[in-house]
């Protein structure tokens, strides 16, 4: 029997490499939206868009933040911001007639785009919430690293099959 995703159960999010625990509201994480080129012509009926492995537009992170502190003003440096996402999944096994949990981790490195500081109103949070620009993510189910994109370094993995490597070698980068 199969196992039915229900919700996420919570969230937690850290500067990597520290247990530094981010005040934060709703994530926004990335669109995974392939750059593509139109083909047409001879041998096709119309055209398609195409996509090409492992190149994708911009994508972007939003962070809302409880307040206005320190962490989010120190990540609009002109460096890259590494950050943890790490929460917990529940899903039902029907095979066991109970609720299971499941690890979820965010690996995620990015570079500050915008800082939208919010509003003050007595008694509430501010809206802080900050846009970083991805530059690199893997995600951890219950410890197994199912997707790996690094923008930079042209490497782009699902399941551990490394969907660029024939691109890395042709390039002279492998």
């Amino acid at each position: 029997m199969p196992q039915i995703p229900q919700k996420l159960v919570d969230y937690a999010v850290y500067i990597a490499g520290t247990n530094n625990l981010l005040g934060t509201g709703e994530i926004t994480l990335p669109t995974f939206e392939a750059m593509t080129t139109e083909v047409n012509g001879g041998g096709v009926a119309g055209g398609l868009e195409v996509p090409t492995p492992g190149q994708f537009g911009s994508q972007t992170v939003t962070i809302a933040f409880n307040t206005i502190n320190k962490d989010v003003i120190s990540m609009m440096r002109s460096k890259q911001v590494a950050l943890e996402f790490m929460a917990a999944q529940q899903s039902w096994d029907s095979a066991q007639s109970q609720i299971i949990n499941e690890g979820l981790k965010i690996a995620f490195r990015g570079l500050a785009k915008n800082l939208e500081l919010g509003t003050l109103t007595k008694n509430d949070s501010t809206g802080t919430s900050l846009e970083l620009e991805m530059t690199y993510i893997k995600i951890f189910l219950s410890g197994t690293a199912v997707l790996e994109l690094d923008k930079l370094n042209y490497i782009y993995r699902i399941n551990g099959a490394d969907e660029m490597a024939d691109i890395r070698k042709f390039l002279g980068m492998a």
